[in-house]
Parts: C-alpha cells; structure tokens; sequence
C-alpha cells in the first residue's frame, strides 16, 4: 500500500498520542462518504493504541484493496480499536542504527527522547584533536596521534553512540562480576536473563506526569520481585514501535513489518521496564491480574551486550533521570564490586621517550595528515595548547 493511500484519509475528533493530539480516520480513499456505523471489516475509531491490532497468522492481510481489516485481537491484554495513522506520524529520519525515529515534535513533547535527540552537541563534539609529546629529548622530532572529542552525553547528537557503547559495557561488566559472586555463593539461578515489566495500558497516562515516575520506577521494580526477579539493571523505555502503514509487529533483526514488509517504522506512547539481572520468574498470569502489570521472561541471553545495546538505543532520555538504575541484590549497596574502567584515549606514551602524550595543537594553516595510531613528524608548528612547549 502507497504512502499517498493515507493521505487520501479526512481526519476528525481527536486522538492522544504521547501528549500530541491526532485526529482519527473518518473517511476512506476514493473519495467515499463514511458510514455512520463501524464496518464489520474494521473502520478507524477511537482507542488508546493508534496502531491497528496485528492481523490473525492465519493468512488475513491488513489492506486489501485500501480498506483496513482489523481482525479479532487475541492475547493476555486486550487491543484498543484500531486506527490509521496520519501522514504527519510518518515523517523521519534514519537513525545510524538502521531504524527510522518520529520527529522530536512528536514524540518528544511527553518530554522524553532517545539517546542523540535529548539536546545540542557542543562546538567541540566530533572534531579532531590532537595528542603529541614535544619533549627535548628528541628534538625535532614529535609523536603525534589525531583522536575525536567525545563529550560522552547520551542526548547529544554527535556523541550519543559513544554513550550506548559504554553504557553497554558497564552493564556487562557488573553483570559478569556479579555472576562470579553468585556463583560462590551457591545460587542455583545465577545465570543473567532478560526481563520485561509492562504496565496495563490504564496505567500509561500515570507516566506523563514526571512527577510521579520515580515511585512507579519503584513499583515496577517491587512487581518483578515479586515475580522472583532478585535484582540487575533497569532501563526504561517510554515508547514502543509498529508498522506505519499497517501496524504490524517489526521484526528484530530486519526492522521490517512482519505482516507488509514496510521499513516504515512508527513509535507510540507504550512506557515499559527493560531488567537484566537475576532471578527464577514464576507466577505472571496471578500478579498480572492482581496488578495489571505483565512480567515477561525473555530467558537467558546469549549475549547481555547485545541486547543490552539494542535496549539502549532508544532508551527514556530525560534531563535529571538515569537513563539505567541497579536494584535487589544488584544494588551498589548490596554488592560491592570492581568497577568498569573504560578506555582512556589519552593515556598513551610517547614511544620516543616514555612520557604519557598531551593535547597539542597546530599554529600553521593546515596541520600534516596524521592517523589515530602514533605517527612520528616534524615538530615544526606543534605546540601544547595547556602550557609552554
């Protein structure tokens, strides 16, 4: 189905998404006149999904010549009436991470972003320094190596990749520390899994207003206790993704539709708990009817880094919150460990000399071409930036 199908729609009344209002469909393509009733094959209404419920894996498809097919929804939660985004939601950009994000307006105006969107990068980020040894001990002659400045924010626009890969490494590294210590303690389930804790879709609308989200940060972490999840890391995500054209379920690797094939990707207001820790999860279909939260066990993962990284990528970014908090036995309180040294970029010596580089700069009009690894030049024009030479 073309793009141009949506925009033959005419929007009415109104649809909260996030906290931007869209109108919902009232009329289909062609220019036909609506009917005053919902269609038995599924008319666009008014629901809190904007997404149309995912079609049966029995062959039903979800246009079929323009018209929307909502079939009967199954599953644990049930699915709001189904609604056909406006072409507004459609307009993105590309991410370096293969998957297509809806402009800030929309859904940043809850006042949450993903990691590269939250605010500006400063003059400095992604420019090229430099790093060199002047010292007399060879004169003439400098070691010199050009590296990126980083300002290492998770919203900054140039550096945010950075940010994912360390914060990648850091929940890594804790949890292979832990696992150690679990492991010498005797604990049977020491193994990290990959836990999600979704709230009812009634209880969205408590996560828009900011001053309540640290005390349902703390509830969701009491509900995964109770479900036998005994502590790790916690990442929370405000929005989900679905097909733009037909609201299928993407597929992970592919970030395509499952149903149509788009690469058309949508976001919507879904908040939910990433966990990776530790635990044995049990009775889920008891507390999801006690609490409406349902607990998912996403089992052992293969690899923590990888899922942990893809979580991040478009992770709850909001100025004065953690982007990712430790709890239960995971806590720094409760286990003490070695902590994640990263690498530092500058902390190389001159292989001249011994002596640990420093930031230099160029004073001629265009410095001599050098690489990230350790180049030997002429010194002429070289001088530190902090200090005299």
């Amino acid at each position: 189905m073309e793009k141009t199908v949506l925009e033959a729609y005419k929007l009415s009344g109104k649809h909260e998404l996030g906290s931007t209002e869209f109108n919902h469909v009232e009329a289909a393509q062609h220019g036909q006149e609506p009917s005053s009733s919902p269609s038995p094959v599924g008319r666009a209404g008014v629901g809190t999904n904007p997404f149309i419920p995912p079609p049966s894996t029995r062959g039903s498809l979800a246009y079929i010549t323009g018209k929307v097919i909502s079939p009967k929804p199954t599953g644990i939660l049930p699915i709001a009436k189904s609604e056909i985004l406006p072409t507004s939601f459609l307009q993105a950009a590309y991410s370096e991470f293969g998957f297509k994000f809806d402009t800030v307006q929309m859904w940043g105006s809850s006042g949450w972003y993903f990691p590269g969107y939250a605010s500006e990068a400063y003059p400095s980020c992604g420019e090229y320094t430099y790093m060199g040894c002047l010292s007399p001990a060879h004169p003439g002659q400098a070691a010199m190596r050009r590296i990126h400045h980083n300002c290492g924010r998770a919203g900054c626009p140039v550096c945010y990749s950075t940010w994912v890969a360390e914060t990648t490494k850091k929940i890594a590294h804790r949890l292979e520390e832990a696992e150690k210590v679990l492991i010498k303690w005797g604990w049977r389930h020491h193994r990290p899994i990959h836990v999600t804790v979704n709230p009812a879709p009634e209880h969205w609308e408590q996560y828009k207003d900011i001053a309540n989200f640290n005390k349902l940060r703390r509830n969701a972490q009491a509900i995964a206790k109770r479900a036998g999840f005994k502590g790790g890391s916690m990442v929370y995500h405000p929005y989900r993704e679905r097909c733009a054209l037909c609201g299928g379920k993407i597929r992970f690797k592919e970030k395509t539709c499952m149903v149509c094939g788009s690469e058309d990707i949508a976001w919507y207001w879904s908040p939910h708990f990433h966990l990776f820790g530790f635990g044995w999860i049990t009775g889920t279909k008891h507390l999801a009817a006690a609490t409406g939260y349902v607990v998912k066990n996403h089992g052992v993962r293969s690899s923590i880094d990888a899922t942990a990284y893809y979580q991040l990528t478009h992770c709850g970014i909001r100025e004065g919150k953690q982007a990712v908090v430790w709890f239960g036995i995971a806590h720094y309180s409760k286990l003490h460990l070695p902590p994640y040294e990263a690498e530092n970029v500058g902390a190389v010596d001159c292989p001249l000399c011994g002596a640990r580089l420093r930031l230099v700069r160029y004073e001629g009009s265009t410095p001599p071409p050098i690489g990230e690894d350790i180049d030997i030049v002429d010194s002429t024009g070289w001088t530190y930036r902090h200090g005299v030479r």
